[in-house]
This record gives structure tokens, sequence and C-alpha cells, in this order.
């Protein structure tokens, strides 16, 4: 179970979202010798078999298979590489994805798309549950209305995530032990194109405090909303930019994640204000060869 102090109104809001939170890992096979997981990571829940989680996170569970040597410049990583953006890459790297147990029964799901906005630091989960508790909790989540545009300076929000996990791996058996975080921030200052060039080359916002690792990927709620994607150590993925989003529900069949706001299967109060107006544009520094997103005026 998670602990920490918590106000009354920030309870309530746990239990809304604590089964809609989730943590992954990848690790390696390594026969009998026992293995510490390095590469972990947050994320939460959007959508029907639907997830999100920090880009960065999926593009280092990628050391995990050779056959992804040959992308490493890659602007996309895991299944595309630049200028190919339908170029799906299949791989076997060992991952799953956790949740609080229901009782004694483990929930856990597992992720057999991943797909990254070029965009921003964003990694789109399409999961199935693997047992049989994460399939009984799956028929009754509720899930959160969102705010694409990053919230005012000043804001009061709220950081969920599972940091520094520690998860053994030994002859196929893993012994686990993660916590789930909640730590509330506030909003220090907009990022609307680029924070820096390099880790934080997308939109965003800076809060007040740093966080550990593995919190990247977690859930940023304001007002009850999920309005980013936490990337570290104090830096927040806005979502307005999964409007240019095209991901694969299968290896045939993409999808532009735009239409999940049109069609209200991910509620966002202001789509009206962001709908058209994403755009990719030419860097404005000189030694940089980047499109950057942003919102047309």
């Amino acid at each position: 179970m998670p602990s920490f102090r918590a106000t009354a109104e920030e309870i309530l809001e746990l239990n809304r979202v604590r089964h809609l939170l989730f943590g992954i890992y990848a690790w390696e096979e390594n026969g009998e010798e026992p293995y510490r997981v390095q590469e972990a990571g947050s994320g939460i829940l959007i959508a029907q078999e639907h997830g999100l989680m920090a880009r960065h996170v999926m593009v280092a569970f990628t050391n995990l298979d050779p056959q992804f040597e040959a992308r490493r410049r890659s602007t996309r990583g895991v299944f595309a590489r630049r200028g190919k953006s339908d170029d799906i890459l299949k791989t076997a790297i060992p991952a799953a994805v956790y949740q609080e147990n229901e009782g004694n029964e483990l929930v856990q799901w597992w992720p057999r798309v991943s797909w990254q906005s070029e965009d921003t630091d964003i990694s789109v989960l399409v999961m199935k549950p693997t047992t049989a508790a994460a399939e009984s909790r799956a028929t009754k989540l509720k899930y959160l209305e969102w705010q694409l545009l990053p919230p005012h300076v000043g804001a009061k929000v709220r950081v969920y995530g599972w940091p520094l996990p520690q998860i053994d791996v030994r002859a196929g058996v893993h012994d686990a032990h993660v916590e789930l975080w909640m730590r509330p921030a506030i909003v220090t200052e907009h990022a609307p194109i680029l924070r820096a060039h390099g880790f934080h080359e997308f939109p965003g916002y800076v809060l007040d405090k740093s966080l550990p690792p593995a919190m990247s990927g977690g859930a940023v709620l304001h007002n009850g909303r999920l309005i980013g994607i936490f990337t570290g150590p104090d830096y927040v993925s806005a979502l307005w930019p999964l409007a240019l989003m095209r991901y694969p529900l299968r290896e045939d069949f993409f999808i532009p994640f735009a239409e999940h706001f049109d069609h209200g299967v991910i509620p966002a109060v202001d789509w009206d204000r962001v709908k058209g107006r994403a755009e990719r544009r030419d860097c404005e520094q000189g030694d940089c060869l980047r499109k950057h997103v942003t919102l047309a005026m």
C-alpha cells in the first residue's frame, strides 16, 4: 500500500486515480544469475487498454535488444526511425506493467505496442491484461479528463509515479519492492517550444522541485485532470503535441491520436483551443536542423 502524508483533498484524488497508475520495467534474461532491473518508469492508463509513459524510458529499454543498435540516431526510437513514421520494428524486449495489487492478486499487463511521439517525451502503449485481477479491473476503470495546455505559472499540480523500484530477477522469478508516490509541486515556468536543446527539446513546463528516477512517465494532475507526463528531474511534457501523433493499433492500421479528442474517447476540456493549431516549424537557432512543434497563433 502507498504511504505518505496527505491532505483530505489529496486522498480523494488518489482514490480516483490509483487504479489508473502503473509502473513499467524491462529486464535482461540472465539465466540463473541474479539480475537487478536497471530500466524502469511510470505511466497512466488513459483509455481502454491504452496508456502513456515517457519516451526516453522506452528508448532506454531498447538497450536490451541488439537489433536497435543500427537505429540509435532515430528520433522515434523503439518502432520507427526519422523520415519513416510508419516503420514498425518488432522486438522481444522482456517488459512488464504492474499496478497496485487487488488484495493478494497481481495486477499486470503486457505492452504489446509502444509508439513514440516524435514531438515530445511521451510514448503511447497499447496493452493487454495478463492476470485475472487486471482483466477484472479493466472493466471498471473510469478514465481522466484531460487539459492539453499547461496550467498557469503558480498552479499547484500533483505528480504520481513509482520511483526507486527494487526489482530482482532470477531464474524467471521477479522479487519486487515498489512504492507509489504522490508529490505536490508548483509550476514555475512555461516552455512553449522547448526548454533547451538536448534532453528537454519539446514543449512543457518546469516545477519547483526535482523528483527521483523512475518517476519519469508519471501522471501530472491539476484540478483532477491529466495535464502532463513527467519527464524529470523537474520538467513536465505538455500533452497538446499528441495532436500530431499517429500510432498503430495493429501492424496494418494506424490511427491519429487527435481522433480520440474529436470523438470524445479522451475528453479534453480545451481541445477547441488546440485543434488545428499544432504544427512543426524549422528551429530558429541557426545550428539546429530539426523542426520543433509549436502552436500557431
